[in-house]
C-alpha cells in the first residue's frame, strides 16, 4: 500500500523518535497529524512543519479525553479520515522517579497508577478515537511503540517494564478484535535510543551503578520499520512485535553500526 495521501496520526510527535516519524512519513507523501502535549522549546521543528500543507500540529495530552476529542475533531476537519495511528507517546522512567531507577518494593501506588494511565490507558484512549474512520473504511494500521523491557524485566526498571508488557499484550488482543475490519495492529520495539533526555538518564543510572553496554542508536532508527508497518493490514501482518534493529538489518537498512549514535 502506498502511503501517498494517507493520513497518519503520530502521538509524542514533537521530539525524539516522534519527530523522526513525522519527517519520514512526510517524505513518503503522507498527511501527518503531529500530536504532542507540549510544543514549547521546539520552535525549529514547528517552523519546519509550517512549510508542509500536509502537516497538522496539534497540542494535547493523550490522558485527557477533552484533548483527544479536540485532536480527533481537528484531524477530521482538516483531512477527513485516518489511515494510520502511531502511538509513540509514553511516560519515561525519569518521569516516574527522578533517578530513572526504581525497585518494585520502593515504588508507590501513585507511581504505578501514573505509569499505566500515561502509557497504557492513554494509548487505548487514542485508539478509541482514531480507529473510527479505519473501521468505517475497513482499512488501517495501528502501531504501538513497545520495548524490550516488556519482554524481560530488569531490576530497578518498574513500572516501565510492566507497562510495556501490557502494551504488547493488548496489541495482540486488539489485532484479533479488529481483523474483521482489515486493520493491522502491531508493536514496534526500538533499540536503546539517544532520544529525549537520554544523557540525563544515562548519568543518573551510571551514578547508581548501571552501566550502558554499547552506544545508543539514533532516534530515526525505528522509522523504516514504522513506515513498513503502516502499509500492512490484517491480511498481511498483524498481532506481532517488530524489533526495529533486526528489521533494518534483514531488509537492507543497515546493521546496528549504521544507526549507532556516537558519544
Amino acid at each position: 500500500m502506498s502511503l501517498t495521501g494517507k493520513v497518519v496520526v503520530i502521538t509524542g510527535a514533537a521530539r525524539g523518535m516522534g519527530r523522526e516519524y513525522v519527517r519520514w512519513f512526510l517524505r513518503e507523501g503522507s498527511k501527518v497529524v503531529a500530536l504532542d502535549q507540549s510544543w514549547e522549546d521546539v520552535d525549529d521543528f514547528s517552523e519546519e512543519l509550517g512549510g508542509f500543507e500536509e502537516a497538522l500540529v496539534v497540542t494535547g495530552n493523550i490522558t485527557s479525553d477533552a484533548d483527544l476529542d479536540a485532536a480527533y475533531q481537528a484531524t477530521m476537519d482538516r483531512f477527513g479520515t485516518v489511515d494510520v495511528l502511531l502511538n509513540n507517546a509514553s511516560m519515561r522512567m525519569r518521569d516516574v522517579h527522578p533517578s530513572a531507577v526504581l525497585n518494585v518494593l520502593d515504588s508507590t501506588d501513585e507511581q504505578w497508577q501514573y505509569a499505566f494511565e500515561a502509557s497504557v490507558l492513554g494509548l487505548i484512549k487514542a485508539i478509541r478515537r482514531f480507529v473510527r474512520p479505519m473501521i468505517e473504511n475497513k482499512s488501517g494500521s495501528i502501531i504501538n511503540v513497545y520495548s524490550g523491557s516488556g519482554i524481560i524485566g530488569r531490576p530497578g526498571n518498574q513500572p516501565y517494564g510492566a507497562v510495556k508488557a501490557a502494551v504488547h499484550n493488548f496489541t495482540q488482543s486488539l489485532s484479533g478484535e479488529l481483523a474483521e475490519y482489515n486493520i493491522a495492529v502491531n508493536s514496534l520495539i526500538p533499540g536503546g535510543t539517544r532520544s529525549t533526555g537520554y544523557e540525563e538518564q544515562t548519568r543518573l543510572q551510571a551514578e547508581m551503578g548501571r552501566v550502558r553496554v554499547r552506544n545508543p542508536v539514533g532516534p530515526d532508527h525505528t522509522a523504516p520499520a514504522a513506515v513498513w508497518l503502516a502499509q500492512q493490514d490484517s491480511s498481511t501482518f498483524t498481532g506481532e512485535a517488530v524489533d526495529a534493529l533486526k528489521w533494518n538489518e534483514e531488509n537492507g537498512y543497515g546493521s546496528y553500526d549504521a544507526w549507532a549514535s556516537p558519544d
